[in-house]
């Protein structure tokens, strides 16, 4: 071994690091700076090894980071880190030291380096990093103005510094904004990754276990940026910890906003803290960038086509999945994915799974897709019902997991094909744990949900959360099933007993939950509807304008998409309240507030345009009504898919009103459109698409274009004769229904 010099490494600053520690002296070090009574500052002008201390550039959990000057043996500006006071503590000592360590073994554009490293005169360590004169990344990105392109290649950077580092076996650990830099070379914005003060080496040398600093239970890094992992502080940390706070990152720089609000965090109390980083999912962040929204004073707007803008959300959503299996596997995973957003190359982050959809439904439950999202948890669950006969449930629901991560979304149409695999699934109780049952009933009731199908839902739920409480499952998830209950109950039309389930549940949540939980205001909104569903539309109204008088004074800001969902049936129960003219009013204001609020292709200012077309008829402004039908419809098939049954609905609507106004024309183009649209969603012979086609041949024919209705059926008869797919049976009923529309009598029929 080299001999080491008098600050314990050997080698000279100018050098920069090449010195070999051993254990011992990684031992004497630890034990030498311990100084009973040391309670020695420094100040600007102090002189630490070769170099002048000249003023403070900032400070952390452990370090003070200051501007220093080298005298000699060359001159510089470098940046010296030194252990503050008040900091000795073994544990907190060890930090530092392996910190000094972790540096000098990266070397990387992206990755301010180490230059020296050693003790002061009062035996504190400190080491020396080439000075990054530059400013935190969200602030460089404000106040640069940088387009978004430009955000995206400096979060790239950081990507693959972050990558470098893993590759040295090193985790950072406390990435965030004020720890990456951006400064400028030759005109060049670079990043600069700083701080591995809290670094987790993974390697497992002896130095390293010497040196174990992580202690249980000890949260340890910046909440907002922390990875559900990490705030459970089991010590189970791995690199993808990091890829969460790099998506952390990026949310902020593409959204202008952290995830999730820093004073939430901060006045929530640990044990809060830690579900909502566990538990509470973040927003899309197209969300914030669509009305040109931001923290603070950032406004921004990419105004991207809405393919674009959700490959984005997909990217900075993939790396903040709770479960860790769901992120990128690596840095340089989620850095390839951007640079494929970039070349308008497809993305691999898939969107998110039927799980995360279901969670994200609590907070959002009124948005159409997530119903069907959620169904495909039970259609899984259903088919892996007879296997849990046969292996251990944990199997099972391991493998469960594993095909519901490549679970994007089904169809409406299709799930109702489904129902022999729910019925399946629901005789397939008998032997299994009352945990596993729990899940079983929850899946299908979900399922149901997503079908429609209110009674069978009700009743699977209502034995999923019997058997929550025999098990004594976590509360709020007892609450999450009793809030889709309530949801099964209103679209069954059992408004009065959702309004008896709500109102027990509404003082729980009162005495329970945060001031400005957003989960009050969601089962605020839904007593509103309830009551509206019962009969009762003067209490109805009452209690939503209760509601309006209360988001005026919520502790916090709440989120848009709750706020105008809490509006969206107001119209509706001020016109069956007899205020028919007010309905009409605040309908039209839903659409002006759902857009400047979420922007215009959001699926909340979809629907309050297809419940504004809605009041507009009752008005008997049946063109008013055309106007918002029409643009409505459009966003749901934009964002839904043709095939969604809010798609569909909004369409059959919207050709119906159209042959009311005499816009024939207008009504077969609408027609032909959602055919085309099938057609490149399933296939030109798939169930849903001969459906439309079908309709398409009904609607040419109310129009008296007989011959062209004959067209569209003879082209579907010779797809069905040239496909030699499974089905056959299928395949000739539809065979024989086009064929009855080529005959003049079964098409009066028709």
């Amino acid at each position: 071994m080299m001999k080491a010099n008098e600050s314990g490494f050997e080698g000279t600053p100018e050098e920069g690091p090449g010195w070999d520690v051993s254990d011992e002296m990684a031992a004497a070090l630890l034990k030498d700076v311990l100084v009973p009574g040391d309670a020695v500052g420094h100040e600007a002008g102090d002189v630490v090894g070769p170099y002048v201390l000249v003023s403070v550039l900032g400070e952390g959990g452990f370090g003070k980071v200051w501007l220093a000057e080298q005298v000699e043996p060359i001159q510089r500006r470098v940046a010296l880190k030194i252990l503050k006071l008040g900091m000795d503590t073994l544990e907190v000592m060890a930090r530092f030291e392996r910190e000094r360590q972790t540096l000098a073994l990266m070397d990387h554009p992206n990755i301010a380096r180490v230059l020296d490293a050693g003790a002061s005169a009062e035996g504190r360590p400190y080491f020396v990093m080439e000075l990054v004169e530059g400013v935190a990344l969200t602030r460089y990105c404000l106040e640069k103005a940088v387009p978004l392109e430009g955000r995206l290649r400096l979060m790239q950077g950081v990507c693959a510094g972050v990558q470098h580092a893993h590759l040295k076996g090193i985790i950072h650990r406390d990435l965030k904004p004020s720890n990456v830099l951006v400064t400028e070379v030759d005109g060049v914005a670079v990043p600069k990754i700083i701080d591995f003060g809290i670094a987790k080496a993974t390697t497992t040398d002896r130095v390293n276990e010497l040196l174990m600093v992580t202690r249980f239970g000890h949260l340890m890094g910046t909440p907002i940026y922390m990875s559900p992992e990490q705030a459970d502080a089991s010590g189970d940390i791995d690199t993808r910890s990091d890829v969460y706070a790099l998506g952390a990152l990026m949310y902020e720089v593409v959204a202008g906003r952290p995830p999730f609000d820093a004073e939430t965090l901060q006045l929530a109390g640990e044990g809060e803290m830690r579900r909502i980083i566990r538990e509470v999912e973040p927003v899309a962040p197209s969300r914030w960038t669509e009305g040109g929204r931001g923290a603070g004073e950032v406004r921004l707007n990419w105004r991207l086509e809405r393919s674009r803008a959700r490959d984005l959300d997909l990217i900075t959503l993939r790396a903040l999945e709770k479960y860790r299996e769901r992120r990128y596997q690596s840095a340089s995973q989620m850095g390839e994915d951007i640079e494929r957003f970039l070349n308008r190359e497809a993305i691999v982050a898939r969107a998110p799974s039927a799980g995360y959809v279901m969670r994200r439904w609590v907070r959002r439950h009124w948005v159409m897709s997530l119903g069907v999202g959620s169904c495909a948890a039970a259609l899984v669950l259903g088919g892996m019902a007879t296997y849990w006969q046969k292996r251990k449930a944990e199997a099972a629901l391991g493998m469960m997991a594993s095909v519901l991560s490549e679970t994007d979304t089904i169809s409406y149409v299709r799930l109702q094909k489904m129902r022999e695999v729910l019925a399946l699934a629901a005789r397939q109780m008998e032997g299994l744990s009352e945990v596993e049952r729990l899940r079983l009933h929850t899946g299908i009731g979900k399922a149901y949900w997503g079908l429609r199908e209110w009674e069978t839902a009700v009743d699977h739920l209502a034995k999923a959360v019997e058997i929550a409480k025999k098990v004594k499952v976590a509360p709020r998830a007892i609450q999450e099933l009793l809030e889709l209950r309530v949801l099964c109950l209103l679209g069954g039309g059992r408004g009065e007993e959702a309004v008896v389930l709500v109102e027990k549940m509404l003082p729980v949540y009162e005495a329970e939950l945060l001031p400005d939980d957003p989960a009050k205001l969601f089962l605020a909104t839904v007593h509103a509807k309830a009551l509206r569903a019962a009969g009762r539309p003067k209490e109805s109204v009452a209690a939503f304008e209760a509601l309006f008088a209360r988001l005026k004074t919520w502790p916090s800001e709440p989120d848009p998409v709750d706020v105008v969902n809490a509006h969206l049936s107001y119209p509706i129960a001020l016109r069956q309240a007899g205020e028919g003219e007010r309905a009409l009013v605040e309908a039209r204001q839903n659409i002006r507030m759902a857009k400047r609020m979420l922007g215009a292709v959001d699926l909340h200012h979809a629907r309050a345009l297809v419940l504004a077309a809605n009041e507009c008829r009752e008005a008997g402004l049946e063109e008013e009504a055309h106007g918002y039908l029409d643009l409505g419809w459009r966003y749901y098939a934009d964002d839904l898919g043709a095939l969604h049954h809010s798609t569909q609905e909004a369409k059959a609507a919207l050709v119906g009103l159209k042959k009311e106004l005499g816009k024939v024309e207008e009504a077969v183009q609408v027609q032909r459109d959602t055919v085309s649209l099938c057609e490149e969603e399933v296939g030109d012979v798939a169930e849903e698409t001969l459906y439309e086609r079908e309709v398409l041949v009904r609607v040419l024919k109310e129009a008296g274009r007989d011959a062209e209705a004959r067209e569209v059926a003879e082209a579907s008869v010779a797809a069905l004769d040239g496909h030699d797919g499974g089905g056959a049976s299928g395949r000739r009923e539809w065979v024989r229904r086009f064929r009855g529309y080529l005959e003049p009598a079964a098409g009066k029929e028709r």
